[in-house]
């Protein structure tokens, strides 16, 4: 009956298997039928096994996604650091996020204001491009 379960990998490590034994911590098991399931369909692959050969006790998932690192933010700490205890390091942070924001808008074909607006709704400045 063990032979029967199937270890399924999802870890980093996966993604460059050359047939030698992945040290990870992957701990999911599913039955033979469904990892051939798995691999029939491309959404696994066979583990490679040290002489080249297909290892039936292990898959591998394949097109997992890559983590993207979180964006970057001005969070209240940021701004109470900056503006109440005047860090200018701070300062310059946000003053840099905002131009690339800016940026960025401009770039997705933004128009770029001068001013702010201001509680009326209108601006004082006429618009467009930096």
């Amino acid at each position: 009956m063990a032979s029967k379960i199937v270890l399924v990998h999802r870890c980093k490590h996966a993604e460059t298997d050359d047939g030698s034994p992945l040290d990870c911590s992957c701990k999911m098991k599913v039955s033979l039928s469904q990892a051939r399931r798995k691999v029939s369909d491309g959404s696994a692959n066979w583990k490679k096994a040290l002489m080249g050969a297909t290892d039936y006790h292990q898959i591998i998932l394949c097109g997992r996604q890559p983590r993207i690192p979180r964006a970057s933010t001005i969070a209240r700490s940021h701004i109470e650091r900056a503006f109440v205890h005047m860090k200018s390091f701070e300062q310059s942070r946000i003053e840099s996020y905002g131009e690339a924001s800016q940026r960025a808008l401009i770039e997705l074909g933004a128009v770029a204001r001068d001013r702010v607006l201001i509680a009326s709704g209108k601006t004082t400045s006429k618009e467009g491009a930096l």
